[in-house]
């Protein structure tokens, strides 16, 4: 139910100059989150972003992250997966306990080592590695199928 629509790729910019990209409510376990990966590399994030902007900061970043809004909260966001992935973006997400069929296109990190995974995959450049690999495998697997409409024939 999320393919792969060329469409909305975005030509990377000439320069990642964004290392984390993050958009979505705010909550205290969010902010904690981002507060420590500020600490180590550059963080864009909103609760509230203008779609051009959360364009821009997409396409600029390196990683997309993925947070859930709290400890107790079950739920993955696979429309945030769907949209980076389509971007080509690496999305890296904490884990919960309820599954996405996008699991596999994307990092899971527990909670407790999602800020060094992040900050180990940027600083050492392995995200771009990463990125490639699940993108390229996410267009394999999953294409767009035409239309209903589409492939018939007028009579």
């Amino acid at each position: 139910p999320y393919p792969y629509l060329p469409q909305l790729r975005m030509e990377p910019p000439l320069e990642r100059d964004v290392d984390v990209f993050f958009s979505g409510t705010m909550t205290s376990h969010r902010r904690a989150i981002i507060h420590e990966l500020e600490k180590h590399l550059s963080v864009y994030w909103s609760d509230w972003f203008p779609n051009a902007l959360r364009q821009r900061f997409a396409a600029r970043a390196k990683v997309a992250l993925d947070l859930r809004q709290g400890l107790s909260w079950p739920y993955p966001s696979p429309m945030r997966y769907w949209y980076h992935l389509n971007r080509g973006g690496l999305v890296l997400a904490e884990n919960c306990p309820v599954e996405s069929s996008l699991n596999r296109y994307l990092g899971r990190v527990s909670t407790e080592d999602i800020v060094a995974v992040v900050v180990d995959l940027v600083q050492s450049g392995q995200w771009e590695k990463w990125a490639a690999a699940m993108h390229e495998r996410y267009v394999a697997e999953c294409p767009a199928r035409p239309a209903a409409g589409a492939s018939r024939s007028r009579q």
